[in-house]
């Protein structure tokens, strides 16, 4: 059985991950009003919205990156285990904790690197949008969040990459 804390670490983090992908829930509620207000606007109205490319492309921003985490702990990503299948189940396990821990490092560098471009779309000039003149940092934070969160809930599935015997989820798939 896992420790006690691992268990309270992997409670902890998808508490974080569902608050973070309800936010992803409010963007993909932004991105549909918005569309439907521009198409109104364009169609009835004839007078289109401004911005609303920006307004979608920053809310796809929070949407992909606020969901790969709650995704990755559905087990809904995709995944090819033709070559896992063909070990025994210790060995398979092995194999695929190795593969989530370099996942998990290349995240790890992915967010970093995304936390940096973030610092330096702050200084020494704020970049922004064009039309309207939205921070672009804000949003790199928001990439560099969801790709450390996944990261963490990778690492965590290193110490149990496989679900127990008898659980009738991998079967399902």
């Amino acid at each position: 059985m896992q420790s006690d804390w691992l268990q309270a670490t992997r409670r902890g983090l998808r508490a974080v991950i569902r608050v973070v992908n309800w936010i992803a829930g409010v963007a993909l509620v932004v991105i549909l009003l918005i569309l439907v207000a521009n198409v109104f606007g364009r169609y009835v109205i004839v007078k289109p919205l401004q911005g609303t490319l920006e307004i979608v492309a920053v809310s796809l921003i929070v949407l992909v990156f606020f969901a790969m985490a709650r995704t990755e702990v559905d087990k809904a990503h995709i995944s090819v285990t033709v070559v896992v299948e063909h070990f025994p189940r210790r060995a398979g396990s092995i194999l695929l904790s190795i593969m989530y821990f370099l996942g998990a490092v290349y995240l790890i560098v992915l967010g970093w690197r995304a936390g940096v471009l973030g610092v330096s779309s702050l200084f020494p000039r704020i970049k922004e949008t064009d039309v309207l003149n939205i921070p672009l940092a804000p949003f790199l934070f928001v990439m560099a969040l969801g790709v450390v969160l996944l990261s963490l809930e990778m690492l965590l599935d290193c110490f149990q990459p496989l679900p127990p015997e008898g659980d009738k989820r991998d079967e399902a798939k």
